[in-house]
């Protein structure tokens, strides 16, 4: 089952380069300024310590960019750094003592720190972030070494919720895609004058899927009002304005759930979409029901499909949410699908003593096995943003 470490994952991310994955370690306070650089030629890996780092944001083949951070709590102490790679005892590895600052927050107001709920863009030609005070956008042409006028008028506040090297989905006032190549911003969805609109994002490679509804109050904070899926594709030749198109609604979501008797006896219920993926022109996402269910709280995972084509309909996908299943009862929670490729769906489950372990399942002969690093699907997890 295994695959020999010389092979390269066939999708990298944003924290691979031909050579190399890096990651952060996450296994001790002790490592929260460690970077580890591993060799997909040999398996080997490295610790590299950068003092304040705060969080890891791009790599390529020639440079890693990072965080840094003297005091987490205060934004005006965040900048943003980058360190080469090298050519050091014949492998090409990161150098460290040539880290250099790329930028710091525009005109010192600071930035709001990267976490889940305000991501931070970096490709290696831009970095986007959110400024801490007015919570506008702020765009860094690293090239140009300057920040760019993104002519964003709307003052209500900033939030990046999805990035990927092709870009990054903006919203305030509008929902909003800022292209990865040229630092420029489209608008994907407008709302009505008196609404704090937005949408939850999920984005892979090019394409950007927008879950359900946020309603914003006056502090930032979000509910979700609905979960329908839609899917915008950027600006292109084909669509030189973008196309956004509606994948599945609310009540077809609902209708599904119902029919397969996930609903049954469930009172006061909520249903949250967790993780979108997209393989073989299909829609996958993993959807998170909580609720109430003989007088007990009931908790469970599901994973659904649909297929682009037309007249194609949403489905459970039964193999699949198997998998996440626990044999606590109504605790189904233990699992969440990490990605989803041409060929795997990659769990992180826990196994019977509770500790935490990936597994995978081959879509061509439905096998699910355990994943070790000596796979090298074993990467796939690391390679997008879910771990840094």
């Amino acid at each position: 089952s295994g695959q020999a470490v010389s092979e390269k994952p066939e999708e990298t991310g944003m924290f691979c380069n031909d050579t190399h994955l890096y990651y952060r370690p996450w296994e001790s306070d002790d490592e929260m300024e460690t970077i580890v650089e591993r060799d997909f030629a040999d398996g080997s890996e490295r610790k590299i310590k950068i003092k304040d780092l705060y969080d890891l944001h791009y790599v390529d083949n020639d440079w890693i960019y990072y965080e840094k951070c003297q005091n987490p709590t205060d934004e005006k102490t965040a900048s943003f750094w980058r360190a080469p790679i090298e050519k050091i005892n014949g492998k090409d590895q990161v150098n460290e003592e040539k880290e250099e600052v790329v930028c710091k927050p525009k005109e010192g107001v600071g930035h709001r720190i990267s976490d889940f709920a305000c991501k931070v863009f970096c490709n290696g030609r831009f970095i986007a972030h959110a400024s801490a005070e007015k919570y506008k956008l702020c765009v860094f042409d690293i090239e140009k070494g300057e920040y760019v006028d993104t002519n964003q008028e709307d003052d209500i506040f900033c939030n990046i919720t999805g990035v990927s090297e092709a870009g990054a989905v903006i919203e305030d006032k509008n929902t909003w895609w800022l292209d990865g190549k040229t630092g420029k911003l489209s608008v994907i969805r407008s709302y009505p004058h008196n609404e704090y609109g937005g949408r939850a994002s999920y984005v892979n490679g090019g394409k950007v899927f927008l879950t359900g509804s946020l309603l914003y109050n006056e502090r930032g904070d979000a509910e979700v009002a609905n979960t329908e899926v839609e899917l915008y594709l950027p600006p292109c030749k084909e669509f030189p304005d973008g196309k956004l198109q509606k994948v599945s609604t609310q009540d077809e979501l609902k209708t599904v759930l119902e029919q397969e008797g996930y609903l049954d006896a469930l009172k006061e219920y909520e249903i949250d979409i967790i993780n979108v993926f997209f393989r073989k022109n299909t829609v996958y996402y993993q959807v998170f029901l909580s609720g109430e269910k003989n007088k007990v709280s009931y908790q469970y995972n599901v994973i659904l499909s649909k297929s682009l084509q037309s007249g194609s309909g949403l489905k459970v996908e039964n193999e699949l949410t198997k998998i996440l299943s626990n044999a606590k009862e109504n605790q189904q929670v233990s699992g969440v699908c990490l990605e989803i490729t041409d060929k795997y769906a990659i769990m992180l489950v826990e196994n019977g003593d509770d500790k935490e372990q990936f597994l995978y399942y081959d879509f061509d002969t439905g096998e699910v096995k355990t994943m070790t690093k000596k796979e090298k699907e074993w990467y796939l997890p690391y390679c997008n943003d879910l771990y840094h």
